[in-house]
């Protein structure tokens, strides 16, 4: 008797137990940004959220704010890698770029914004076909929230989101 009851308890707790870890795995991309940003920056507050999505455009944005501070999130996502162009990466204004390594399949810091404002860092990168812009004051804090967005997002080499390139999208001369 004791053993029908531990098997029918253990067939009971893993029915339950199962849409919980379906659920975690199926969030959407912006589930997943806020949930990194709620859990690995707590201090900062998400501010506001922009979610549109539309037959044309899949676009997010996220504003967060921790004291003086502000941080600006631009996330597009598409139905395949390969839709990210080469120059989206990049903005079309000159400016100093550095190519960051561990950051999705390909990330860059853009200092010195191109509307003028002064202590402007921009981490720009891809990871699949997820393309995200990060502006902060420092490059520390862009880099950072990259870091743990990308550590987020689904991975890349699973079927779903394969690595469209094999090679950084851009000359880094």
């Amino acid at each position: 008797m004791r053993i029908v009851r531990a098997l029918c308890f253990f067939v009971t707790l893993l029915l339950l137990l199962t849409p919980l870890a379906w659920a975690q795995h199926s969030l959407s991309v912006p589930d997943r940004v806020e949930r990194a940003i709620k859990e690995k920056e707590p201090s900062w507050n998400l501010v506001s959220v922009m979610v549109r999505k539309t037959k044309e455009e899949n676009y997010s944005y996220f504003r967060l704010k921790y004291e003086e501070q502000e941080v600006g999130i631009h996330m597009n996502e598409y139905e395949v890698p390969t839709q990210i162009s080469p120059n989206s990466l990049l903005t079309a204004a000159p400016r100093e770029r550095t190519l960051l390594k561990d950051i999705g399949d390909e990330a860059y810091l853009l200092s010195s914004s191109p509307y003028g404002r002064a202590s402007r860092f921009d981490v720009v990168f891809r990871k699949g076909k997820v393309r995200i812009s990060i502006e902060a004051g420092s490059a520390e804090v862009a880099k950072r929230i990259a870091t743990y967005l990308a550590d987020a997002l689904p991975p890349r080499n699973n079927g779903m989101h394969p690595t469209p390139h094999t090679k950084p999208l851009m000359n880094h001369e």
